[in-house]
């Protein structure tokens, strides 16, 4: 029969017993910690830089009012400056006449409102998709203007 006749050095155990209790908590809460600094730092970056959505797009409401939107420039971290403009259609009262304006921008999407419609502009992807809400309901991908 083999045995040892050394004694267990118990201080030692407790030690590394509370070391490996201390890590199975600290390793989880770290990760959890790092994901959520990631998390807010794109946010962060995305909540402010509107410069993606920034140059000219075209896209058309259900094939039936078609328009362009450039968006021009990102004066403060709360608004961008555009220029909307749609094709001229009498019978639905559109002019087509350019209108300047400030939209609205925040947590990543570009969104104005009038008294009987709201739009919003976000990315999907590299996709720029467009929303009508209000009287009507539409949505659209924008294709850019050369």
């Amino acid at each position: 029969m083999w045995y040892s006749t050394q004694k267990i050095p118990w201080s030692y155990l407790r030690r590394l017993c509370l070391l490996s209790l201390v890590m199975s908590l600290a390793l989880p809460l770290y990760r959890w910690w790092l994901n959520d600094q990631l998390t807010v730092v794109e946010q962060a970056l995305v909540s402010h830089d509107a410069s993606a959505f920034f140059g000219k797009w075209q896209g058309s409401w259900n094939g039936v009012v078609e328009f362009t939107i450039d968006f021009k420039r990102q004066p403060n971290k709360q608004q961008v400056e555009v220029v909307l403009q749609h094709v001229a259609n009498p019978a639905l009262g559109l002019d087509g006449k350019p209108r300047h304006f400030f939209a609205d921008f925040k947590q990543g999407e570009v969104s104005y409102a009038d008294t009987e419609y709201q739009t919003r502009y976000w990315f999907k992807g590299s996709e720029l998709w467009a929303e009508l809400s209000g009287k009507q309901h539409a949505l659209t991908r924008m294709s850019p203007v050369n």
